[in-house]
């Protein structure tokens, strides 16, 4: 058990993406074929990425997203969001596990997101947070986030969201400070169906990172995603399949010393079929 603890903190504390349920992290297979990029995307899974995207969601949903980190057993990730469109705005519903019995991570989240206008939706979510170390017990603490999204034009779109703007710290564990962390991030779309995205992000305890990626939808079943994280240079690589309703979404994380994270999530969508539209927005 202190081995498999003391590997999980050496990760954590050398890895800069290697946040389970309590710092602020990207969810999808989407995401994760862009390189993380989370503020200006927009699915069932921006109940964790950037909640002011799901006020842009027109169709109730729910997803399912895991992965395997630098596939070290016990080191997995399992969310699921659920998405609910009403006339008073759109509400959502996150739930993460990471970890083992012997080292957990915990996340409940509820979200709300409204569009205040055609080009621009506001968001946010309360989430609950625990955290379980065998022999040394659990805490837990309540957290809150922020996000915006605003289209300038039909092409390009701007986002931001904060996580934890308050510090706030798990109680009596040993005043362990709860990861504040800034994303602002930009897409653009130079041809159809072809997506151009980047975003900075800044953990007030870390130097500022960058992402970029590429989302191509190639058809009505099928999108191609690339992307690149700096600090360490860490490519990723996705494939999105649109079968009616359901969406499958398939990627790899690379990590020039830890190796390869797979991620794979699945989205239903209630109502008519979705289109390859589902696929990038």
């Amino acid at each position: 058990m202190l081995k498999l603890i003391f590997t999980f903190l050496i990760i954590s504390f050398t890895v800069m993406d290697s946040y389970g349920a309590l710092g602020k992290t990207f969810a999808g297979g989407k995401s994760a074929g862009t390189a993380g990029i989370r503020t200006v995307q927009s699915d069932v899974f921006s109940v964790y990425n950037n909640q002011a995207a799901i006020g842009f969601q027109e169709k109730t949903a729910f997803g399912f997203h895991a992965e395997r980190r630098f596939m070290v057993e016990g080191l997995d990730k399992i969310q699921g969001a659920f998405v609910l469109p009403t006339s008073s705005g759109v509400f959502g519903l996150s739930l993460t596990y990471f970890g083992n019995s012997n080292y957990n991570e915990r996340k409940v989240g509820i979200a709300y997101g409204r569009k205040l206008s055609e080009n621009l939706t506001l968001g946010g979510q309360i989430s609950y947070l625990g955290l379980n170390i065998a022999e040394f017990g659990q805490r837990n603490t309540f957290t809150f986030e922020l996000g915006v999204q605003y289209f300038i034009n039909p092409d390009l779109l701007i986002a931001s969201h904060i996580y934890n703007p308050l510090r706030i710290t798990l109680e009596d564990f040993q005043e362990e400070v709860i990861p504040t962390v800034i994303g602002l991030g930009l897409r653009y779309e130079p041809l159809k169906n072809v997506f151009l995205m980047a975003e900075t992000e800044k953990d007030l305890n870390q130097d500022f990172r960058f992402r970029f990626g590429l989302d191509y939808a190639m058809s009505d079943l099928l999108s191609v995603r690339l992307g690149l994280l700096t600090d360490p240079a860490s490519p990723s690589l996705g494939l999105g399949f649109n079968v009616n309703n359901l969406l499958i979404d398939i990627s790899s994380f690379y990590h020039p010393v830890m190796g390869f994270t797979p991620h794979l999530s699945i989205a239903y969508y209630f109502g008519s079929s979705t289109s390859k539209t589902d696929l990038t927005d």
